[in-house]
């Protein structure tokens, strides 16, 4: 693993060791990768954990919109959770675009591995 981070860092990316796992910062808006390398398959693994935020956003999305609906034109926090879930799918689509170069990276990488 420490390979991995090292030629992930020769190719700009902000990544580091934490608990057997590569944890990779992409820049701004987004969140963190995780990179996991399957032993069976001898290939690295991207994860990105933009489902659990999807599902999370939804509902908020969903609570928001009924509380607006229900009060007559809603409260504060009907707004605001209307407002963070917008904001978390941005998060989400932000993500999965700026994770294609990384994508191809480990792409190459398991290519070389495999080979």
């Amino acid at each position: 693993m420490d390979d991995l981070v090292g030629a992930l860092q020769r190719d700009g990316f902000n990544a580091k060791l934490r608990n057997r796992k590569t944890v990779v910062k992409l820049e701004g808006l987004s969140n963190f990768v995780s990179i996991s390398k399957d032993i069976a398959a001898d290939k690295y693994k991207i994860k990105t954990n933009d489902t659990a935020l999807s599902i999370l956003a939804s509902f908020f999305l969903l609570f928001g919109l009924y509380g607006i609906n229900q009060a007559s034109g809603g409260n504060l926090l009907d707004f605001v959770l209307v407002t963070f879930s917008v904001l978390s799918f941005v998060i989400v689509i932000l993500t999965e675009l700026k994770v294609t170069k990384l994508r191809a990276a480990i792409d190459r990488l398991n290519r070389g591995t495999s080979a």
